[in-house]
């Protein structure tokens, strides 16, 4: 019992560090020669996953 009350710890702290992490995502995009940064588009994704 106490290991998954452990689990149910780790997992909510990790949710909120992926909800932070997730804004900070970038895409790396070719242009030309030179790879440049941009903000990874979420709704993008999503979109593109069906949802």
């Amino acid at each position: 019992m106490k290991l998954f009350e452990e689990g149910i710890i780790l997992s909510k702290e990790l949710s909120q560090k992926l909800e932070t992490i997730k804004f900070k995502v970038e895409e790396l995009k070719k242009k030309g020669s030179e790879l440049l940064t941009e903000p990874f588009d979420t709704e993008l994704a999503e979109n593109e996953d069906g949802e």
